[in-house]
């Protein structure tokens, strides 16, 4: 499995939280375990996991900050998973750049939501980025 896919994974059992209101990584071992073996993709995907389950309240609260003149029960699910998944990389995962995550984000909102989801998503990851002090499209 590709990291590409890994993050989709992820941004899909995110979703499957949302939907059923229940975050715990426990309920969602069997997705893990149905996954195509890859072991470098098995630990992202948990660290992600475990990054929204237990940073959830700080994440929404985030996107809440950013998303002006939106309530949290007006934005589309799949773009609250894919924001949820994307805030997780850039607060835990080190290893992974910054715009890596901001564009990766943006293609699943392409990929996965409305025609106007990637322009959402993307106000609000850069605006966060620029409010860390940093470039959305920097490269090292």
């Amino acid at each position: 499995m590709k990291r590409k896919e890994a993050r989709e994974l992820c941004m899909q059992l995110v979703y499957e939280m949302i939907i059923k209101n229940e975050f715990s990584l426990a309920g969602y071992q069997h997705f893990l375990e149905d996954a195509p073996e890859s072991p470098d993709q098995d630990v992202y995907i948990r660290q992600v996991l475990t990054s929204v389950i237990e940073r959830h309240d700080e994440v929404d609260q985030m996107i809440r900050s950013y998303a002006i003149d939106w309530q949290m029960e007006r934005i589309a699910r799949v773009d609250l998973a894919i924001l949820r998944v994307s805030i997780a990389e850039l607060l835990d995962l080190d290893d992974i750049p910054s715009y890596v995550s901001v564009n990766e984000a943006i293609e699943m909102a392409k990929k996965f939501s409305t025609e106007n989801s990637s322009a959402f998503v993307n106000g609000i990851l850069g605006t966060y980025l620029k409010d860390r002090g940093e470039d959305r499209h920097a490269t090292p």
